[in-house]
């Protein structure tokens, strides 16, 4: 998982949602374009269930071989296993591989879903395990399966300036090159790009 993010611009109206959600769901989903802090929402949120003494997982999920690699260390972790033979299993068997009751995560958050394929098993085992899962995501994951969604944006009171500020200093210190002048998608409510002149004024680069 993420280190607890020190720089993250507070969203309690995030961690409020997911609270009350969760009482009532089994799988929230935070949507919205990149770099608007849906991932530092999640490892938020995550840190905070951690320090109620819950326990949680975390699955990177933008490709089919991440959530494989990934799920693999998460069995390992549940059942403190580290049988070989789960190198050369594919996640149809590693998904049956029995879970530890008393070790099982109470939140699997899946980080960067692409594909509601890719997770659909993950949900169906989290959801006999009675495990809640947290989604992170660009597009609908589809409410149709019983996902609540939460789209997430700029807070009307933070400028599309000051968000790409801290955004920059957070992402400087991790040793990440920034640059919102390309195609990235810009972190942006209607609101706050209104007060933006152009695209290219949005330009951060080390």
């Amino acid at each position: 998982m993420r280190e607890d993010p020190p720089n993250y611009i507070d969203r309690e109206d995030i961690m409020s949602w997911l609270d009350r959600t969760f009482q009532t769901v089994a799988v929230c989903c935070l949507r919205g374009l990149g770099g608007l802090g849906k991932s530092f929402a999640a490892t938020k949120y995550a840190f905070r269930l951690i320090s109620r003494g819950l326990r949680v997982g975390w699955i990177e999920s933008d490709s089919e071989s991440s959530i494989l690699e990934e799920y693999r260390n998460y069995v390992r972790w549940v059942n403190q296993d580290s049988d070989p033979q789960m190198y050369g299993m594919v996640l149809k068997d590693l998904l049956s591989v029995r879970l530890v009751p008393s070790r099982v995560a109470q939140l699997l958050a899946l980080n960067n879903v692409v594909s509601l394929s890719h997770i659909h098993p993950l949900i169906s085992v989290a959801a006999l395990a009675g495990t809640k899962i947290l989604i992170t995501a660009r597009t609908s994951m589809g409410r149709e399966i019983g996902i609540s969604e939460m789209l997430v944006e700029i807070p009307s009171e933070i400028t599309c300036f000051e968000y790409l500020q801290k955004s920059t200093h957070r992402n400087l210190a991790r040793g990440m090159h920034t640059d919102y002048g390309g195609d990235e998608a810009i972190p942006s409510s209607p609101s706050s790009c209104r007060r933006l002149p152009s695209r290219s004024s949005i330009r951060i680069c080390c």
